[in-house]
């Protein structure tokens, strides 16, 4: 990953220069030995910032790096940030081997960075791919819709009969089918609809499973376990990272107004909120919901030219954001939504229910049974 893409997205105060910091630290700068032997372990940018598909991939090469052992004392220390492990974080209970990815913030910042760095890809590809599949789509019907259109301008009195595609042959001596419809079937082709389903919950499984295992490294309160020093010290960078890639995501898929749509893909959505929960819960992380979402409104590119003497140019991008909805906001009105529809379907739970027991009605529904048939008996 490049400098350019590790800092992407709109800066807000010092965000900047604690990303840069950050990426300097681990791409370039070498690490004493903090037991002070006079030994330095070189880092390398190729460690730490190597762009994986698979997220499980990267976060097995970090642990096989990150956990340095000394060339001069044979001790072990952190390579991220340079500093030993203590006795009595070893001697705790239920520590795994990935305990050693919760060492410090350093690490932290880097593994929600880089995580969500490929959830974003991932997400960018998915929806590039739908898009360029819904285009191939529509181009049959536009290359049916010219061909009839040049055959009538080029053939006088051309007329695109329905016998071609009501005869059962094709050939159009056969018998024409009866019913409404394309060719006549009564029943719909939903094989178009069930294949994109089924893609699309392929989809959203891959996607979730991925998400579920950054959140894994996400700051939590509320850890399995007992917390983690890193969980309560919440590095600069991640906030970054939070902000900036999450929060685009987030607004991106809480902006659907249809409850069904996010009912049939409630494997994404329920890990959507599990990831609003843990940082609603966490008090450093719980501002992020309400500050608003800075979307690119445009890019311009702008070449500037160096001086007389060299001949090569460079091009620069201005990007404008602009502020939409928060997470909360967007939160908001799905909560209107989802009450609005439990309201509805109060009346028919009710009668539903008086139907099956009439002994446990309440006093109003007994007092308008009374009074309904107090009515019928008046009549003559």
């Amino acid at each position: 990953m490049t400098q350019g893409e590790w800092m992407r997205g709109c800066p807000e105060g010092g965000e900047q220069g604690f990303l840069f910091s950050l990426y300097q630290t681990l791409a370039s700068d070498p690490c004493p030995c903090p037991y002070q032997c006079g030994t330095s372990a070189i880092r390398k940018k190729s460690d730490f910032f190597a762009l994986y598909s698979d997220f499980h991939e990267y976060i097995s090469n970090l642990t096989s790096i990150v956990r340095h052992t000394c060339s001069g004392c044979q001790k072990c220390f952190c390579l991220a940030c340079g500093e030993s492990y203590s006795q009595s974080e070893k001697s705790r209970p239920g520590i795994g081997d990935s305990d050693t990815l919760f060492h410090c913030g350093n690490l932290q910042g880097l593994i929600l960075g880089m995580g969500l760095a490929i959830v974003q890809s991932q997400y960018d590809s998915q929806s590039s791919s739908t898009t360029a599949n819904a285009a191939s789509s529509d181009e049959p019907e536009k290359k049916k819709r010219k061909l009839t259109s040049s055959l009538k301008s080029i053939v006088p009195g051309f007329i695109s009969s329905p016998v071609d595609i009501d005869d059962d042959d094709g050939t159009g001596t056969g018998k024409k089918r009866g019913g409404i419809g394309y060719a006549g079937n009564v029943k719909e082709d939903m094989t178009g609809q069930i294949e994109a389903m089924e893609l699309q919950k392929t989809r959203d499984t891959t996607l979730s499973a991925l998400l579920a295992a950054v959140r894994n490294y996400l700051p939590s309160v509320r850890r399995e376990g007992g917390g983690r020093a890193s969980d309560f010290l919440v590095h600069p960078t991640t906030l970054a990272h939070i902000r900036r890639r999450f929060n685009v995501l987030c607004s991106t898929l809480l902006r659907n107004d249809s409850l069904s749509d996010m009912s049939d893909r409630s494997a994404l959505y329920s890990e959507l909120f599990a990831w609003l929960e843990t940082i609603s819960n966490h008090e450093a992380l719980a501002s992020i919901m309400g500050m608003p979402i800075m979307v690119i409104a445009s890019v311009k590119e702008v070449v500037v030219r160096k001086s007389a003497g060299s001949a090569s140019s460079t091009k620069e991008r201005t990007i404008v954001y602009e502020g939409s909805s928060g997470p909360r906001e967007l939160l908001e009105s799905i909560v209107i939504q989802a009450e609005a529809a439990l309201k509805g379907l109060e009346g028919i739970i009710k009668a539903r229910e008086a139907k099956k027991d009439p002994e446990n009605m309440t006093e109003e529904q007994k007092r308008m049974t009374t009074m309904i048939k107090g009515k019928k008996t008046q009549n003559p």
